[in-house]
């Protein structure tokens, strides 16, 4: 074999093994290029939904922070216009004192708040488990404002109504001490068994859920 092949032939295979790292570079360049767009395309779907989810959680966060935001201005309106409708009614509540209500005089407005707990006392009597008393004493408790509204002849007269209507006798007096109060009564028996609130601020309580859902209609219908 002569120079001439033997070059020819190291000329060849350095060819064909340059032609093949050639080939291996390229092959483990498009495995590198694929495996990076997977992994790059996958990097994004993470992010995206990464993303997607803080901004439901955001929406979410907003919604309910709306929401929160709604009930206390709703909360407020409402507790603003029930004290309104308080404030409005002690201011009535003077004039009231002075001129009465709907033709009835302010003494005897007090006289029905008087007798409508001495009743429920005196029904308390005739229930089957008591001990029904011959008389029984009870003690009327006003505010210094209403105190000069009640005499004993209003009391007297409130006492025969509550025999008549219910067989119970009661002998109704005016306590000495006097209670903080808008105006109304507070009725017990002497022996302090039972106390019932006829105050306009317990009635006003008690008829506080009525009172907030007709402030709700009016507010938000």
């Amino acid at each position: 074999m002569g120079v001439t092949e033997i070059l020819e032939r190291i000329r060849a295979s350095a060819e064909e093994e340059r032609q093949r790292i050639i080939s291996d570079a390229k092959r483990r360049a498009e495995e590198m290029i694929e495996n990076t767009k997977t992994s790059l395309e996958k990097h994004k779907n993470q992010v995206l939904a990464r993303e997607e989810r803080r901004g439901e959680e955001e929406k979410a966060r907003i919604i309910r922070s709306a929401r929160l935001e709604a009930r206390r201005i709703r909360w407020a309106a409402e507790e603003e216009l029930t004290q309104q409708i308080f404030e409005e009614a002690e201011r009535r509540l003077n004039i009231v004192r002075e001129k009465g209500f709907a033709g009835i005089p302010y003494n005897q407005i007090l006289a029905n708040l008087i007798k409508e707990a001495a009743m429920s006392i005196a029904y308390i009597e005739t229930h089957p488990q008591s001990s029904p008393e011959d008389t029984i004493k009870i003690e009327v408790l006003l505010s210094e404002q209403d105190a000069d509204f009640i005499d004993d002849d209003i009391l007297s007269e409130i006492s025969e109504e509550i025999a008549k209507e219910t067989g119970v006798k009661t002998q109704i007096t005016v306590a000495p001490e006097r209670i903080k109060s808008l105006g109304g009564v507070v009725v017990r028996r002497e022996d302090g068994k039972v106390e019932v609130n006829n105050t306009y601020e317990k009635r006003l309580e008690r008829l506080m859920p009525l009172l907030r859902e007709r402030v709700a209609k009016i507010l938000w219908t």
